[in-house]
Order: C-alpha cells, then sequence, then structure tokens
C-alpha cells in the first residue's frame, strides 16, 4: 500500500518536472505593448479612412411659367349667314315754340290760358311750359312761357321722310281732309320735321299748328335740302 503511494507521488513529480521543461525550453512570443508601438519604426494602427458621402446635387429646374390660354376664336362665319343688323329708324323732333308773357296784377294761369287759347283752355297748358313756377305764388311782372302750340310744350317725335333730291321752290298747297302741317311737310318736302318752316311761313292765318281748315290756302316757302 505504502508502495503503491509512494509511486504514484514519484509519477506526479516525474509530470510535474516534465512540464516544467516543457514551458521553459519553448520560446514564447513576445507581448506587444503601447510603449512598443509608440516607439519609432513601428507604424501605428490607423482606422480606415472613409471620405465623406456627399450627396448628388439635383439638377435646378427654373419655375414653370403660366402662359395665359386664349378661348379659340370663334369659326368663321360664311357670308350666308352674315345677315346685315337692321337700322334703327332715326327719330326726330318737332321743337315746340312758346310766346313769353308778363304777369299782370290778379292774373292766374287759367286767365292766360283762355287769353291765347280760347275759354275752353285750361291753366294746366301753362303749368306744363312752367314746370318751376308756382301758381299759387304767380307776382306781376314775373315772365312765364306759352306754348304756341298747346299740344306740342315739350318737343313732337316724328319719324324722318326721305330728303327729296332737288329743292323745292316756294308753292301755294291747299288743305284736304286729314292734314297736318307735318303730313303737309312730308308730301312737299319729304320731310315731316320741316312743318315748322310752314307754319312760320303762314303766321298771318295760322293761330297754332292745329288751326287748318279744309280748302284753306297754305304758303309753302322754298326749301334747299343740304
Amino acid at each position: 500500500m505504502n508502495e503503491t503511494v509512494a509511486k504514484l507521488a514519484g509519477l506526479s513529480l516525474l509530470l510535474i518536472a516534465v512540464w516544467i521543461a516543457v514551458y521553459w525550453i519553448t520560446p514564447a512570443e513576445p507581448r506587444v505593448t503601447f510603449a512598443d508601438l509608440e516607439a519609432p519604426g513601428l507604424p501605428m494602427p490607423t482606422a480606415e479612412k472613409r471620405e465623406p458621402t456627399v450627396a448628388p446635387k439635383r439638377p435646378v429646374v427654373p419655375p414653370r411659367r403660366e402662359v395665359p390660354v386664349e378661348p379659340p376664336a370663334d369659326p368663321p362665319r360664311k357670308e350666308q349667314d352674315q345677315k346685315p343688323e337692321p337700322k334703327k329708324p332715326e327719330v326726330a323732333v318737332v321743337p315746340p315754340e312758346f310766346f313769353e308773357h308778363v304777369v299782370q296784377k290778379n292774373e292766374t294761369f287759367d286767365a292766360i290760358a283762355k287769353k291765347y287759347f280760347g275759354p275752353k283752355a285750361t291753366g294746366a297748358i301753362i303749368a306744363r311750359a312752367n314746370p318751376f313756377v308756382d301758381p299759387l305764388r304767380l307776382k306781376p311782372g314775373r315772365t312765364v312761357r306759352v306754348p304756341k302750340d298747346p299740344k306740342n310744350i315739350q318737343g313732337i317725335p316724328v319719324a324722318p321722310s326721305p330728303t327729296p333730291k332737288q329743292s323745292t321752290k316756294r308753292q301755294t298747297y291747299t288743305v284736304v281732309a286729314g292734314d297736318s302741317l307735318s303730313r303737309i311737310a312730308s308730301k312737299v318736302y319729304g320731310d315731316s320735321t320741316k312743318a315748322a318752316l310752314i307754319f312760320d311761313a303762314n303766321r298771318d292765318q295760322l293761330a297754332d299748328v292745329d288751326s287748318l281748315s279744309i280748302g284753306q290756302e297754305l304758303v309753302i316757302p322754298e326749301y334747299k335740302p343740304e
């Protein structure tokens, strides 16, 4: 028993001795320290240099200009579709004419109207010819307008007739049924607006433009168209 233990102990010592011998005989690799790395002649380990990544430049696009879009033009119309617009008939006006009357003491619009147009006339004729005169404040010495034609106070519109190509010489005309100064002017002058010419030439026998009688002889003055 003791011999066996002694053998095992001796074997263990032998193995230890062999291990120590092998450790010391085998050359060990030199250890590298920071001091060795800083020594001259030894390159320092450097980190891999990376170039900074530059994003690619986007091309500069100029702003887009909006071009106004014109509406499509209407297609040309055919000649047969192009109808001339009808001309509106020109309307002429027979201008009114007035007398100037000086108001007398205690005179009213009715009294003035009866004086010029007869007993059946009313003051409304004078009032229409003088819209800015108050009949209740009518004072002596004031001048008011009295229409020569009670039916033409603001002008009578008439459609002009075509002007004759030739001048009209002085002549006479016999009034017939249905005649008026405008109708006579249209017959002899071709223009109904020239009724005032006939009225002025016959003031000696016409109290107003409506005082015509059948068979009456009127003087038609000479007229030269422009």
